[in-house]
């Protein structure tokens, strides 16, 4: 069934995929900045995130990577109770790229802003495992992926309008903020995002230590 989502509410998308060998994960914080009539569920907003993750890591990772789904749960609520997460898999599946995997601690590089200056306003995504037609033969990434990670960052700057049964949710990218305890978390929203035409580089995806694995 799910929980109901509010106005001001704080949600962590979490995009999770895995090789035989290793997980990974990005979060992805989302707003809700508006809501009407109040049926948009956590459940809801797993569905939809999912319909927009799928299209970016089913096509940057290659067919030993399977795209597991996303997982959300509330990082603000009123009241401040926060419930199990969910989660959606109906685009769950093996990836499509091609080329092998390039080691596993590389990454592709997805780089936002918020209308905050300095580094409390600015972030980075490390999009794991990527497959080896996206690096060209100088070493760097190719336009290819510049064009499948900018698609993708323009998609989630845009508002995430979330329907059900006649109701909707509206909610943004955000960057979130811990407060001092007992406040609870803040947000500023994304405004700039951008694939930063670069390799960056995440040790503790590489294929060594205890083994990872996606929670769903």
């Amino acid at each position: 069934m799910g929980i109901a989502i509010a106005s001001g509410d704080i949600l962590a998308c979490r995009a999770w995929v895995s090789t035989a060998a290793q997980a990974a994960v990005n979060t992805y914080n989302m707003t809700c900045i508006s809501v009407t009539g109040g049926g948009v569920t956590d459940q809801d907003l797993a569905a939809a995130f999912d319909a927009v993750a799928v299209s970016l890591y089913a096509a940057l990772c290659p067919t030993e990577v399977t795209y597991n789904g996303i997982q959300v749960y509330f990082q603000r609520r009123t009241p401040m109770v926060l419930p199990n997460p969910v989660k959606s898999v109906s685009s769950a599946g093996p990836c499509t790229g091609t080329g092998g995997i390039l080691p596993t601690e590389i990454a592709a590089v997805l780089k936002y802003k918020t209308a905050n200056r300095g580094p409390a306003g600015r972030g980075r995504v490390y999009l794991p495992f990527i497959a080896g037609q996206f690096k060209s033969a100088f070493g760097v990434p190719t336009t290819a992926m510049s064009v499948l990670v900018n698609s993708f960052a323009s998609a989630m700057l845009s508002p995430l309008v979330v329907t059900s049964g006649g109701n909707t949710a509206t909610l943004v990218w955000s960057l979130m903020r811990r407060e001092l305890l007992p406040a609870p978390p803040s947000s500023t929203q994304i405004l700039q995002a951008e694939s930063a035409e670069k390799f960056g580089q995440i040790h503790r995806r590489g294929d060594y230590g205890k083994l990872n694995l996606s929670p769903i």
